[in-house]
C-alpha cells in the first residue's frame, strides 16, 4: 500500500541522513585527534625547552631567598647587638640637649641685664657659650 511505501521511503532517508552524519562525525574525530596529537608534541617540546630554564630560576629564587634570609639575620643581629650603645647615644643625645637648653637659658637670662656681658653676636660671643658649657661638663682650659 501507499503507506507502507512511504514509511519505508522515511526509514531510508533517515538511514542516508544517519550514514552522512556518521561519515561527518568520522571526520570531524579524526581531525580532533590529529589537533590533539599536534598539541602533545607541542606541549612536549615546548616542556623540553622550558624545563630546564625553569629549574634554574627556581634555583635562582631559592638563592635570592637564602642571601636575603641572611641579611635579614645580619640586620636582626646588628640590631639586637646595637641596643645598648643606642641607648647610651640617646641618653647622651639628651644630656646634650638639655646641657644646650640651660646654657641659653642662662645667655638669655644674662644678656638683658649686664652691661659688662659680650656682645652676642660679636666675635666674643662663641667664648662665651663654650666657657659656659665647659663649666656645666665640670671641664677647664687645664683639663
Amino acid at each position: 500500500t501507499q503507506s507502507m511505501k512511504n514509511f519505508v521511503m522515511k526509514i531510508a532517508d533517515t538511514q542516508a541522513v544517519a550514514g552522512a552524519l556518521q561519515l561527518g562525525l568520522q571526520q570531524k574525530s579524526a581531525s580532533i585527534q590529529k589537533t590533539a596529537f599536534w598539541l602533545l608534541e607541542t606541549n612536549s617540546g615546548i616542556t623540553d625547552k622550558l624545563e630546564p630554564a625553569l629549574g634554574e630560576q627556581k634555583r635562582r629564587i631559592a638563592g635570592l631567598e637564602a642571601r636575603e634570609m641572611e641579611k635579614l639575620g645580619g640586620i636582626e643581629s646588628r640590631h639586637t647587638d646595637g641596643a645598648a650603645p643606642m641607648e647610651a647615644m640617646r641618653e647622651n643625645t639628651e644630656k646634650m640637649k638639655r646641657a644646650i637648653h640651660e646654657v641659653t637659658s642662662k645667655i638669655v637670662a644674662i644678656g638683658g641685664h649686664h652691661a659688662g656681658m659680650p656682645d652676642q653676636h660679636g666675635p666674643d660671643a662663641a667664648n662665651v657659650v663654650t666657657n659656659d658649657m665647659k663649666k656645666q661638663s665640670g671641664k677647664t682650659d687645664a683639663s
